[in-house]
């Protein structure tokens, strides 16, 4: 893992603010997953040889794109792009520098395109999730963490047709996650193609 001043202060920043009263009901979106797209983005930049100092604003993206979580569920990206905006003025971070770690948070928004590598790397980072063996667990989590916050109560039949309609529309950007973690993602479209041929009335 790249280890810089303001690398070190962002996790503590985040780390502190995911412990606040207010971010505990997030079962899915937590410092957990938080630091999981940070190892994932990280995995790719490393397999990638992306330069240090590009590493260091992607991952600075990674760190500070759900921090907005914190203020506002939905339209958080906004939020966590004027936190990480913040933090970066207070640590005398260069203005343009910062203008790509804000441009790489608002990427995260589902119906952004990325448009360049940095982009494309924390896109799929933030969902790595979906090529892993614990994915049919988080997206329990998820599915708590909706009914919390935005009040969506579904059927297992529809909650299960609307992730595996997700997983099949979804691509991964760079060329590491397209070979590395594209297999796992299949194996969790398998795995729901299964249970939803199991639901009653099927």
């Amino acid at each position: 893992m790249l280890f810089t001043p303001v690398l070190n202060e962002a996790q503590k920043f985040v780390l502190n603010l995911f412990s606040k009263r207010q971010m505990h009901d997030l079962s899915f979106h937590n410092y957990a997953h938080t630091l999981q797209v940070v190892q994932a983005t990280f995995e790719i930049t490393l397999n990638l040889n992306i330069a240090d100092e590009q590493q260091e604003l992607i991952l600075l993206t990674a760190w500070f794109h759900d921090t907005g979580y914190s203020i506002t569920y939905l339209g958080h990206e906004e939020e966590s792009q004027k936190l990480a905006a913040g933090f970066l003025r207070e640590h005398g971070y260069p203005e343009a520098k910062m203008k790509v770690v804000l441009d790489d948070i608002r990427a995260t928004k589902p119906s952004e395109t990325p448009q360049n590598l940095l982009e494309e790397i924390i896109r799929d980072a933030d969902l790595f999730h979906l090529s892993t063996t614990g994915y049919r667990s988080l997206l329990q989590k998820l599915r708590q963490e909706w009914q919390v916050y935005i009040h969506k109560m579904t059927s297992d039949d529809k909650w299960l047709q609307e992730n595996l309609t997700f997983l099949l529309n979804h691509q991964y950007y760079t060329a590491y996650a397209q070979k590395n973690w594209e297999p796992g993602k299949k194996a969790n479209i398998r795995q729901l193609q299964q249970e939803i041929a199991k639901l009653p009335g099927r």
